[in-house]
């Protein structure tokens, strides 16, 4: 049996002190960001992989010259036309920090206030993987608990939306590999 995948919708809205907002009753609540330097392209799509190592997940600090610069977030990046979701994954590995990436399965999509289609995939580096940023893209690579994600306030709100979904339990993070 496929596992079940999870879509939450994050867009744009007023804000509250903790970045959220309230939605229509059955709806899921919007995160509000300003990025004015985010192209309002819609039908973009992306993906990302959680990398899991001894309770810590893989985690990457933007670089200054890319769009959300100084943002903490897992590695993945867009995916190209004729490209599927796992070989985007494993070419941004590869770009991003210099390692192989094996995505084992999708474990949550959304789209996020960019507009952007975003899947999020479980995936294991290969044995003894050391990533090292990309400076043009990367600027530091980080293995944070969730809860010390959640605590940095440079966290994109994808990101936060989905941590707060595995601290409830709504996505495994085990491999079944």
């Amino acid at each position: 049996m496929a596992p079940t995948v999870q879509t939450r919708i994050i867009g744009h809205g007023g804000s509250r002190a903790n970045g959220a907002v309230a939605a229509a009753p059955g709806s899921v609540y919007d995160i509000c960001m300003e990025t004015p330097e985010i192209p309002d392209d819609p039908g973009r799509r992306g993906a990302v992989a959680v990398c899991v190592r001894n309770g810590r997940m893989l985690v990457i600090r933007r670089a200054p010259s890319v769009v959300a610069p100084g943002m903490y977030c897992f590695p993945g990046g867009g995916i190209e036309n004729d490209e599927s979701e796992e070989n985007a994954l494993v070419r941004e590995f590869r770009e991003e920090i210099g390692v192989s990436l094996r995505p084992l399965r999708r474990i949550w999509t959304c789209t996020t206030g960019w507009k952007v289609e975003l899947s999020w995939w479980l995936g294991k580096l290969e044995a003894g993987a050391a990533p090292e940023p990309n400076p043009a893209e990367v600027e530091s690579v980080h293995w944070f608990t969730v809860e010390e994600m959640l605590a940095l306030p440079e966290l994109l709100p994808s990101n936060r939306e989905f941590l707060e979904l595995v601290t409830r339990g709504e996505i495994d993070l085990t491999s079944h590999a």
